[in-house]
């Protein structure tokens, strides 16, 4: 299993139809370990004339990205999961145990 890294990601001036965009790219690991890279629009060069305009609009991108990892999601569900067979397991065995006839004398 990889470890958790933090993504800076990268900034790219990119066209479009409607003009210039900042694009903002970077990459996650799937469940399944395969590397997905994804992009979303920042914001146009008319909005971040400069890089760095447009670099600190990406803070709040980069704190979204790196807020929860697949493989931390993946833990808690797997935690999760085990509690729930745990509680039904315990539950199952008390119910039997006072269902079982009691001895007699």
């Amino acid at each position: 299993m990889r470890r958790t890294r933090y993504q800076q990601g990268s900034l790219k001036l990119a066209s479009r139809k409607n003009g210039k965009v900042w694009e903002f790219r970077w990459r996650e690991v799937q469940l399944d370990g395969k590397i997905r890279r994804k992009n979303i629009v920042n914001g146009t060069l008319d909005e971040y004339p400069s890089e760095a305009a447009a670099q600190s609009a990406a803070d709040s991108i980069r704190l979204t990205i790196n807020r929860q990892t697949p493989t931390q999601a993946l833990k808690q569900n797997v935690a999760q999961e085990v509690i729930g067979c745990l509680e039904s397991f315990f539950l199952a065995r008390t119910e039997s145990i006072a269902k079982a006839p009691k001895p007699s004398r």
